[in-house]
């Protein structure tokens, strides 16, 4: 049989088959269709269930983040609690620091409890009292006198005020001073005015009207100024020593014929005064031009270390052999008498 009998055989059973056909693919359509109906329900079921579980994540998350931002705030709390309590504590111990401990006795005043600006004000009250300025040194051209100066003193008000802020209960506290020295002090005269020698004798008679008769004798030359190349004359500066001078009758030595004889004689003593200047001249390298022994033995210096004066009888004398003027100082208390020769270099004649 020719191809053309085979289809022509068939032709009858053909749409049949594009039915059976077209049918199949319907079904393969519709097949696929609802896999992927099925495929789009499971995502979305997933996409459902992953949101859903998204949002219980977040709503725990969001509910742990409460949770944690509660417990920020109530540990902030407890910390700007703390905060206030260390800064009130701070401040406790500051107020506690700016005062005195109890029974701190400043200079005789309890200041205990006080605080710094009150104990500041007692310190500039006490402070007042003690403080003075220094005196300077100076010089007095009638007596060649160097008066000595003054040291002057100054409170220490800072360190008074934490000493006291610092100690500790019951204790005493002094005011702290310092010492301000003057400008010019005895130092700035020792080179130019000078002691040249000084010489001492003993008071061993001290009967009244003696020490009398000597006192008045200095009197009469007390700061005597001798100058360069100048003679000093004993008698010619005491003076004649008489009852209308003042003078009193005292023990003195009296030549007579049958030898030296003691007694009472108006200026009796004055001889120990000339006696203690000539030492003192003598030691200072003075030139003695007059002395005089005693005839007989004297209580206050050796035979021959003396010189007895009587006036328009027996003088004593030096020589002021030094650049400068000298002058005679005289000091006497119960034991002895002093001769002091003092020079002056800032004198020029």
């Amino acid at each position: 049989m020719d191809n053309r009998s085979r289809n022509y055989k068939l032709l009858p059973w053909r749409p049949t088959f594009l039915f059976i056909k077209g049918h199949v693919l319907i079904s393969k359509y519709i097949a696929v269709f609802c896999t992927l109906l099925i495929y789009f329900f499971t995502v979305c079921s997933l996409i459902y269930i992953m949101a859903g579980c998204s949002l219980r994540i977040n709503q725990k998350a969001d509910s742990q983040n409460e949770k944690i931002k509660q417990e920020f705030e109530v540990e902030q709390q407890q910390q700007n609690m703390d905060k206030a309590l260390q800064e009130e504590n701070e401040k406790a111990k500051k107020e506690d620091k700016n005062k005195v401990k109890d029974n701190v006795i400043l200079e005789g005043t309890d200041v205990g409890g006080l605080s710094k600006e009150e104990v500041l004000k007692i310190i500039k009250k006490k402070a007042a009292k003690v403080e003075r300025e220094p005196v300077n040194a100076r010089y007095v051209p009638e007596t060649w006198d160097v008066i000595p100066g003054k040291m002057g003193v100054k409170v220490n008000i800072e360190k008074t005020l934490k000493n006291v802020m610092d100690a500790e209960e019951g204790k005493k506290v002094k005011l702290v001073t310092e010492e301000i020295k003057p400008k010019v002090t005895s130092d700035s005269f020792k080179d130019r005015v000078v002691t040249v020698s000084s010489f001492s004798t003993p008071l061993v008679d001290k009967t009244p009207n003696r020490i009398h008769n000597i006192e008045l004798a200095i009197s009469k030359i007390r700061n005597k100024i001798i100058y360069p190349g100048e003679e000093f004359s004993f008698n010619e500066s005491v003076g004649n020593r008489t009852a209308a001078e003042g003078y009193k009758n005292a023990i003195i030595i009296r030549k007579t014929k049958d030898g030296p004889k003691k007694e009472e004689g108006i200026g009796g003593g004055v001889c120990q005064l000339s006696t203690t200047i000539y030492k003192a001249a003598e030691a200072g390298g003075f030139t003695i031009t007059e002395r005089h022994d005693h005839s007989d033995e004297i209580t206050y210096a050796e035979q021959g270390e003396d010189a007895a004066v009587s006036f328009g009888y027996l003088d004593f004398k030096f020589v002021n052999n030094k650049s400068f003027p000298i002058m005679l100082k005289f000091y006497m208390d119960e034991n002895q008498l002093t001769v002091t020769i003092v020079g002056n270099k800032m004198i020029q004649r």
